[in-house]
């Protein structure tokens, strides 16, 4: 908030405080400003530090008689100011002269605003003066959110997960982020309950059994939803959403998560193993998907 001489800040404003009649009577003159700042983490709050004021943005208020909180009727427009440097060289301050009980409605011109800055606060604010000799009203801007991961479907094999749990220069996750990824495959399914049980059956031998094979493919499969669910958090995009259409002559299943939970339920009862084992295999090479990888650096 702004400091200033012979002044008493208040609470910043962050929504319409009175409705009412027209005032009958004009009150004092008061000041409101003060502040539009960069809002870096887009939350709305004045934590970013003295010198994330924004110059050079043009506050416009209108004088709201209805006082309902829009510009309607015979609303008018009243003043506005650009934000510049306060008198101890900080960034990001306007003032408005006015008087109180009157209402009014502040917004930013937008063509003012920088690009890429959007709005962490309400784009605009309604209020009635009250008898104080100054009241605040701020405006917060930041980064426009990126965009969620654009849709893919990029299964990868054991020996793509073989090779993770592996490390090295090969591996495409860092080890928090495969720490990350088996965190959530543990939420998947109740066939692994550690760490180790991923790495355990990926590296078994193909004569360990049918139940075993089962579920070295399906620790794979569960890895593939799992790296999928975390893609907006990890640098490598890979994985199968459970959403995406199944057409397999080895299930019914219409789509990846209904077979997922078809390989799950034989592998839990220990019955369908030779299928379980062989749509899970299909499912991780892509079989009976349309893959859309993207692109690889």
């Amino acid at each position: 908030m702004a400091t200033k001489k012979n002044i008493a800040p208040v609470v910043a404003i962050l929504a319409f405080l009175f409705v009412g009649v027209v005032p009958a009577f004009a009150g004092v003159p008061v000041w409101v400003g003060d502040y539009v700042w960069y809002d870096a983490n887009n939350n709305g709050l004045q934590d970013d530090g003295d010198d994330s004021g924004l110059n050079g943005i043009r506050v416009d208020y209108y004088r709201d008689y209805d006082c309902n909180g829009v510009i309607d009727g015979s609303d008018e427009y009243y003043d506005y100011d650009f934000t510049s440097d306060d008198e101890f060289g900080n960034p990001g301050y306007y003032l408005i002269s006015t008087v109180s009980n009157f209402c009014h409605v502040a917004m930013l011109d937008e063509s003012t605003i920088p690009d890429g800055l959007v709005h962490t606060t309400s784009p605009i604010l309604g209020f009635r003066m009250p008898d104080h000799d100054y009241w605040d009203v701020d405006f917060g801007l930041g980064e426009t959110p990126p965009p969620p991961p654009a849709g893919f479907t990029c299964p990868k094999t054991i020996g793509f997960w073989k090779q993770q749990f592996k490390g090295g220069k090969s591996s495409k996750y860092s080890a928090a982020e495969l720490n990350a990824i088996v965190a959530e495959a543990l939420t998947l399914t109740d066939v692994f309950s550690t760490y180790a049980d991923f790495n355990f059956f990926l590296n078994i031998k193909g004569n360990e059994g049918p139940l075993a094979r089962a579920k070295r493919q399906f620790a794979a499969f569960t890895l593939n939803l799992a790296a999928f669910n975390l893609s907006d958090s990890v640098d490598w995009q890979a994985g199968l959403d459970e959403s995406t259409p199944l057409d397999s002559s080895l299930t019914d299943a219409d789509t990846v998560g209904d077979a997922f939970d078809e390989v799950e339920s034989f592998i839990l009862a220990g019955i369908n193993l030779g299928i379980a084992n062989d749509l899970a295999d299909a499912i991780n090479n892509g079989l009976g998907i349309d893959v859309d990888c993207p692109e690889e650096d």
